[in-house]
């Protein structure tokens, strides 16, 4: 079975960090960025050592946006429970 070459993959990943690359997707593609800040990360399970190594290091520098996404999502449920809440009759 002929290797795999994962070099346009790991390349395609570093351009949607950047505003004009992300500036030419389709809103459906900006929408799964969105929900899924995974798909910013390069696949450090497959491939040799050579294609391995330097996605773990490019993974770790880039961690700091699942804190983002993650503060993002906690930020949006505080409002939509806080939001709920108000509506609700309170029983006394």
């Amino acid at each position: 079975m002929p290797a795999l070459n994962h070099e346009p993959a790991q390349i395609d990943v570093e351009l949607l960090l950047t505003s004009d690359a992300r500036a030419r997707l389709s809103t459906l593609q900006l929408l799964r960025l969105y929900f899924d800040p995974g798909a910013l990360f390069k696949d450090a399970s497959r491939g040799s050592t050579y294609w391995r190594e330097p996605a773990l290091a490019y993974n770790s520098r880039i961690r700091w946006i699942l804190i983002a996404h993650s503060l993002m999502r906690f930020c949006h449920s505080l409002s939509c429970f806080s939001t709920s809440s108000l509506d609700m009759p309170y029983i006394s």
